[in-house]
């Protein structure tokens, strides 16, 4: 009779507590994570002719521009298919005007194909493509430092 658990008490409660402040902290989490556009390491201020430059390398990745804007600078690709995963991706630079002198970030979006058990395929919410950005920047950092001819 002692190995019985009473229907009111904190034992019978706690498995309810936990999952609850679980749920909670989950629900925060999502709530309060923002995502941060990849810095490009850039020192001083930008080249005169950065938005040449960075569409150049954006070139380099995709066939069309879907943004490219001068002022501020904003330049994105339209979505093209990813050669390593089921999946698309899109490129954007941007200005960072969070450090002085204003610099540029980068964002590479991936969505996949998903495949339900019943329905037509489609794709997934856009996620971060935290390796690509990292590489993209420092493309980026490389052609704004270059001697042009």
């Amino acid at each position: 009779m002692a190995d019985r658990v009473r229907v009111g008490s904190f034992a019978a409660r706690l498995p309810f507590a936990v999952g609850g402040a679980t749920l909670a902290v989950a629900l925060t989490a999502c709530a309060t994570t923002a995502y941060a556009p990849c810095p490009v390491p850039w020192d001083g201020p930008l080249p005169v002719d950065a938005f040449e430059r960075c569409k150049a390398v954006l070139g380099r990745h995709a066939d069309r521009l879907a943004i490219a804007d001068r002022q501020p600078l904003r330049l994105q690709t339209d979505w093209f298919a990813a050669a390593d995963v089921a999946g698309e991706r899109r490129w954007t630079v941007l200005t960072d005007d969070s450090t002085a002198p204003v610099g540029l970030a980068v964002v590479v979006e991936l969505r996949c194909l998903r495949e339900p058990w019943l329905g037509a395929p489609g794709w997934g919410e856009p996620v971060g493509d935290a390796f690509a950005e990292r590489a993209f920047a420092a493309e980026l950092a490389e052609a704004l430092s270059s001697r042009r001819p």
